[in-house]
């Protein structure tokens, strides 16, 4: 189901109507319980907002499929945008056009007009509090003109939103977007960006909704760079709200890093540099930052949460691990605490690695290469965080030679990341047995050909974003890699490819994530080099456990990798030898219908090639 099949299948549900009309409200705005009620709320405009909270102290008012105008009362429609976003408008006004096509009709609903008049006060009010919020912004653009700076900013922040996967954000009931569905921020070949054209006009021909934008849109950079764009993604972005999400942030963070909570800077983008710095210092703290994302307003809000009971340096190795210690390591003491067992598992399958002839290449799935005992770790790593979280699916992706990063200096390892293409990448996915029993013939194309391929090009789009920006060339595209894991809820009812492949539910947990040093080779800090993800095709969403034992993998994950990166950095005959070959798309790895595997023998044992 896509969105617009979602909101287009409301205006057929009888519930909306025999329900108060705030009641229903609330589930046009959560899209029938997808989204937090709590976040939802911030995407209706000011005037819209008042209307609802009016409502919801008028509990036998309904909603109607027709206007009915009665005496002493206003009618208002109900209608959505195509891209999800509510409207509680009086029904004499003109339907409002994003340029996205039609709006989708819901209904109508009538209020006393002493109930509009007092709604309408409240937000003449709220609209006073913003101006003052406002002024404080357009007295730090004022600052950037003079110190000539301002068209710095501007530039700056064309280039950051096109480093971001989506911005979709409203301000004064205007949309301002740069996505896959519209684009109307930066310029493309279907228009004008409007921050593009800000670049020639001064700052005083600027309508306060675009001051706003761009002041907006930098302290939010200043705060953590272009993802923060998204915390606002599907909402309205005001003034008051932009402060209090940064003062919220800066207050967390004081308190993650034990700092006695400051007095925040009253200047926007001082704010914005404080916020900024308080995140860099949460680096090896305990406490969980994580983002929480819904596929259907690309709403990406970042969390905080303390330590709560054991952390992922806690969660133990599983059986097979364990017993693939006892196999393969002849030597080593089972009693041996579990990160010298996965220094020992790292640095024997290395070792067989090394020792293996080169596969043929991989873009051919005529035959499936050999696994290495390397690859079969990586394999029994991602089905071990499937089966304990209770996925569907699962995977890891990264580069396929790690030895060709290295170089004799920084510029020459920089070269090397920018000559990558996306069949430089490699991505080890794991199903259950039960999932290969509801897709059948599908599982190949639909899940493993298509989540693979689409792995590959993300970690290509990622690498790029480790290197300075005046290194990247303006026609090579990349999005800043991933710096903490998220929780991702109802990404299959927006893009069809996550609907083909089940993507109703997903964890992912990258690594280094800001909680780890990052990974350096050739003097290149990397992060966002190597993940885990799982994802859930049907059933109630991931929590919090299931996020830290999956972040438990990834670490896990990332102990072998900082080996294979030190292997290659000791011996230079490695970073030729090394690579994942085993790894072909259109073949994943389908665990048994206990999504065990039995004493004696090893997941390879399960390997499928075209799945039947």
């Amino acid at each position: 189901m896509t969105l617009e099949t979602l909101l287009r299948a409301f205006q057929c549900d009888q519930r909306i109507l025999r329900e108060s009309a705030a009641d229903a409200i609330e589930r046009l705005l959560t899209l029938d319980g997808r989204t937090r009620a709590a976040d939802s709320v911030w995407s209706l405009a000011n005037r819209d907002l008042e209307i609802f909270k009016a409502l919801k102290k008028r509990r036998s008012t309904r909603l109607s499929k027709v206007s009915q105008k009665l005496d002493d009362c206003e009618v208002f429609r109900i209608y959505y945008s195509l891209l999800g976003r509510l409207h509680i408008k009086l029904a004499s006004n003109t339907m409002l056009d994003y340029g996205l096509g039609d709006n989708i009709e819901i209904g109508f609903v009538s209020l006393s007009r002493s109930d509009v008049a007092r709604a309408y006060r409240l937000a003449a009010k709220a609209d006073e509090q913003e101006k003052t919020f406002r002024a404080r912004l357009d007295a730090a653009l004022n600052a950037a003109r003079e110190s000539g700076c301002l068209g710095q900013i501007v530039t700056d922040m064309i280039d950051a939103v096109q480093h971001v996967e989506a911005v979709c954000l409203y301000i004064d009931d205007e949309i301002f977007s740069a996505m896959e569905r519209f684009t109307n921020l930066v310029t493309t070949k279907r228009g004008a960006g409007i921050l593009n054209g800000l670049t020639e006009r001064p700052l005083s021909d600027w309508c306060p909704t675009h001051r706003l934008l761009v002041a907006g849109l930098h302290m939010l950079y200043l705060s953590g760079r272009s993802i923060r764009f998204e915390e606002f993604n599907g909402s309205e972005l005001s003034a008051r709200r932009l402060f209090s999400r940064l003062n919220e942030l800066g207050a967390s963070y004081c308190t993650a890093i034990g700092q006695e909570e400051e007095e925040p800077p009253q200047e926007p983008f001082e704010l914005g540099r404080w916020v900024g710095d308080l995140a860099r210092r949460m680096q090896n703290r305990s406490w969980l930052r994580y983002r929480r994302t819904n596929g259907l307003t690309f709403q990406k809000r970042e969390e905080l949460r303390p330590p709560i009971g054991p952390g992922e340096d806690a969660v133990s190795l599983p059986p097979r691990l364990i017993e693939l210690h006892r196999s393969w390591c002849e030597y080593a003491s089972r009693a041996a605490p579990q990160g010298m067992l996965l220094h020992e598992l790292a640095e024997y399958a290395i070792d067989d690695a090394l020792h293996c002839p080169p596969a043929g290449d991989d873009s051919t799935d005529a035959e499936v290469p050999e696994k290495t005992k390397l690859e079969v770790l990586f394999e029994e790593i991602v089905a071990s965080a499937v089966t304990a979280t209770d996925a569907d699916y699962g995977m890891s992706s990264s580069i396929r030679r790690p030895g060709c990063l290295f170089g004799s200096s920084q510029l020459e390892g920089q070269q090397s990341v920018l000559g990558l293409t996306p069949k430089d990448f490699f991505c080890c996915i794991v199903a259950t047995h039960q999932l290969h029993q509801s897709y059948g013939q599908k599982l190949e194309r639909d899940v493993f050909r298509a989540v693979q391929a689409r792995m590959q090009f993300n970690r290509w789009h990622f690498i790029a974003g480790n290197l300075p920006r005046n290194v990247v060339s303006e026609d090579r595209h990349y999005f800043y890699p991933p710096l903490m894991p998220d929780l991702a809820e109802w990404s299959d009812q927006f893009h069809s490819g996550h609907t083909r492949a089940g993507v109703r539910f997903a964890i992912r947990a990258p690594g280094p994530d800001m909680g780890r040093p990052a990974l350096t080779i050739s003097g290149i800090d990397f992060r966002g080099f190597y993940d885990v993800r799982v994802v859930r095709v049907e059933g109630p969403p991931f929590n919090l456990h299931e996020l830290t034992t999956v972040r438990a993998h990834c670490l896990w994950l990332g102990v072998i990798w900082h080996r294979i990166i030190a292997r290659c950095e000791k011996v230079p005959e490695a970073r030729s030898a090394l690579t994942f070959s085993g790894f072909v798309n259109g073949n994943g790895l389908v665990l048994r219908e206990s999504d065990s595997v039995p004493s004696g023998t090893t997941m390879l044992d399960n390997q499928v090639g075209t799945v039947a």
